[in-house]
């Protein structure tokens, strides 16, 4: 990872992080059952900072899918601190934006080249967060990662489906990257070979 990467990185981070809990403070909102950094994404902010600190891009490997599908998603679906009003909405978006900007720098920069190995340590990554987390849920009386009570109403195989759901867009982000690293190789290829 460059300098100015791990700067920028540590930078965005630092300052949102500083912004929202001063704004959580100020207003009377902070509750440790809902405002520990425990969600997926909140988890992922600290190991990039992490990372960056100690210039080890194994660690965002381990966990580039999540960095881009995760964001992704969330910015397509807001919830959670977005119902506290447009400071806090500008902030969810602020901090799932530096999360997608981590993954897609990352990705660019191994040029889209995720080995099969990197993905199923993506996966693990993912369960082990839910693990620890879904030990942590009872203890505090909160609902991180929706590992303890269903965020949407769905039957009793809940967390099969969201099992079966997170693997199948590990997969399918995969298949995906291969694709396109292909059709870029055909077009590489292609134009390599016209005469001018």
């Amino acid at each position: 990872m460059t300098k100015t990467f791990r700067i920028t990185v540590c930078v965005l981070i630092t300052i949102g992080w500083s912004i929202y809990y001063s704004m959580l403070v100020k207003d009377g909102l902070f509750d440790i059952s809902r405002q520990s950094p425990l969600h997926l994404c909140n988890i992922m902010q600290i190991l990039a900072v992490y990372a960056a600190l100690k210039n080890d891009k194994r660690i965002i490997e381990i966990m580039i899918c999540p960095l881009i599908i995760g964001p992704a998603i969330a910015i397509s679906y807001p919830f959670g601190i977005v119902s506290y009003g447009t400071e806090y909405a500008i902030y969810f978006f602020y901090y799932h934006l530096v999360i997608l900007f981590i993954g897609i720098y990352h990705l660019i920069k191994i040029r889209f080249e995720i080995s099969y190995k990197t993905m199923m340590y993506n996966g693990v990554f993912i369960y082990l967060c839910a693990a620890c987390v879904g030990i942590i849920n009872p203890i505090i009386g909160s609902n991180y990662m929706f590992v303890t009570t269903p965020v949407f109403q769905l039957p009793v195989n809940y967390y099969f489906i969201l099992n079966a759901a997170t693997l199948t867009t590990l997969f399918g982000f995969y298949y995906l990257l291969k694709g396109m690293k292909i059709m870029t190789t055909m077009i590489r290829v292609g134009g390599s070979g016209i005469k001018h």
